[in-house]
């Protein structure tokens, strides 16, 4: 690619290229970037090689951090030292395992290079990192690890004069990344560049500006893709009772999604419907009934409705989504988790914007919230060609301040574009609620974090066989 350097009086040879204008042409350069650029480290223990990387990625603007096995984490002094703030530019997630890294990275539609000096590499310029890639890159002693380089696609060296004097994996990790964008500026012409820049749709290559770092929280504990049972499984058992959370966790699903509505007399229930008619041999409102009388209906003719709390208890490995389903269960939910003491195993969600602010400020501890119908909307409104920055650093400072991890959407709404846009802003992006095969296929491959499901053993069939399924419980030990 063809810089576009300065002309004119001022652009004698020679002359050094003025701050701003080194800004200017690297934003340029960043936005010429068709392709995608993760990168991966898996124990680079010295914090200042780590923040010296951080610092190549936010130049080069790589879309992810992967940061596995003993590598320092961005907290540590010496990455700040050396990152100088850049940290912030550059969306990062710790994942002790490589290999789990690896296969989320293959999972967002990346090619895995590792940079190493092994049998069977080739040199870096004959490596194929035309494309969506990410680089990986090892121990500042020891490598690469054996099993991340199983799971790599390939594997690049950096031709050198022998050990001595060897390339430090910082040094290695900026000269990979420039390749990498030579490869993607070499096939832009300056004019298509330049209408890249005015007119290109925001993509996942231009923003780094409003990219926040992705603190993995103890609901989201577990390797991507995440399976997750709708209402208990509900294709195999009827919906949100005993029969199917147990089926579910004996499958060995970690994540067990449910509905909460609240008796007359304050017990919050797994229940879906406003009324009784769909699922009982009852009818009218739930919310009118004391507990002792939804205790003894039975959905499909056979099933107590359980309370949340028991099922929390009960199943002390599994991680609950949690859809408010009215207003007065709000004030319930915050007793019941302390009680249960399982904040970092709930996730909070509503069709009701209103809900979750309400339950946000009646929670006293950080819990998983997903996001409102309104940040959906608005993450769908920012996907257009002409991106309102200001609109867009503002819902990123929300999905912040409120605690909010995921975005829990229906199909139609997961487009690749959407998800992409979901992962600029740090969101978790949960696909409901699939059952057909096919589709389960399609939004795994387009990215997605977590898939939701009633038909919960075809689910873990399709994950199985990608390799991605990781029971919890007594299965994961089978």
């Amino acid at each position: 690619m063809t810089p576009v350097l300065p002309s004119g009086d001022d652009a004698r040879p020679g002359r050094q290229l003025r701050p701003v204008e080194v800004k200017r042409l690297n934003r340029e350069w960043r936005r010429a970037s068709e392709a995608r650029l993760a990168l991966l480290l898996d124990s680079v223990g010295q914090p200042f090689n780590v923040g010296s990387i951080v610092r190549s990625a936010a130049a080069f603007a790589a879309e992810h951090l992967w940061l596995c096995g003993s590598t320092a984490p961005l907290s540590h002094p010496g990455v700040g030292k050396t990152a100088l703030g850049t940290q912030r530019l550059v969306q990062a997630s710790m994942e002790p395992n490589p290999v789990a890294a690896a296969k989320e990275a293959a999972a967002m539609g990346l090619r895995v290079v590792a940079v190493e000096l092994a049998s069977g590499a080739v040199p870096l310029h004959e490596a194929p990192l035309d494309g969506d890639v990410c680089l990986a890159f090892g121990n500042e002693d020891h490598g690469c690890s054996a099993g991340l380089l199983a799971a790599a696609d390939a594997i690049a060296y950096i031709p050198q004069p022998g050990r001595v004097g060897s390339l430090n994996v910082a040094v290695a990790a900026a000269i990979a990344m420039a390749e990498a964008r030579r490869r993607s500026w070499a096939r832009l012409q300056t004019s298509a560049r330049r209408s890249v820049t005015r007119h290109a749709p925001f993509t996942v290559h231009t923003r780094s500006a409003c990219i926040l770092a992705i603190v993995r929280v103890p609901f989201l504990d577990h390797p991507r893709p995440v399976a997750f049972a709708h209402r208990g499984g509900a294709a195999h058992a009827p919906e949100n009772s005993w029969t199917a959370f147990q089926h579910a966790v004996k499958l060995g699903y970690a994540y067990l999604e449910t509905d909460a509505r609240a008796t007359a007399d304050g017990q919050l229930v797994a229940f879906h419907d406003r009324t009784l008619d769909r699922v009982t041999d009852a009818s009218g409102p739930i919310n009118v009934l004391p507990y002792r009388d939804v205790a003894a209906l039975r959905v499909a003719g056979s099933e107590p409705i359980p309370l949340i709390e028991d099922l929390i208890g009960t199943f002390p490995d599994a991680r609950f989504n949690i859809d408010l389903k009215d207003a007065a269960g709000i004030s319930l939910l915050p007793e019941v988790l302390r009680r249960t003491g399982a904040w970092d195993r709930v996730c909070v969600t509503s069709f009701s914007g209103q809900r979750l602010r309400t339950a946000r400020g009646l929670l006293d501890r950080p819990v998983c919230m997903a996001t409102s119908p309104a940040a959906i909307a608005a993450v769908r409104c920012s996907l257009g060609s002409a991106p309102a920055w200001p609109q867009i650093k503002l819902l990123a400072g929300h999905v912040s301040r409120a605690s909010v991890h995921c975005a829990q959407v229906p199909g139609r709404v997961a487009t690749a574009a959407f998800v992409r846009r979901a992962h600029t802003l740090g969101l978790d992006v949960h696909v409901w609620t699939i059952n057909d095969r096919a589709e389960m296929v399609r939004f795994l491959d387009l990215g997605a974090d977590g898939i939701m499901t009633d038909d919960i053993e075809t689910l873990r069939d399709v994950l199985i066989e990608r390799g991605q399924w990781h029971p919890r419980g007594e299965a994961a030990a089978a």
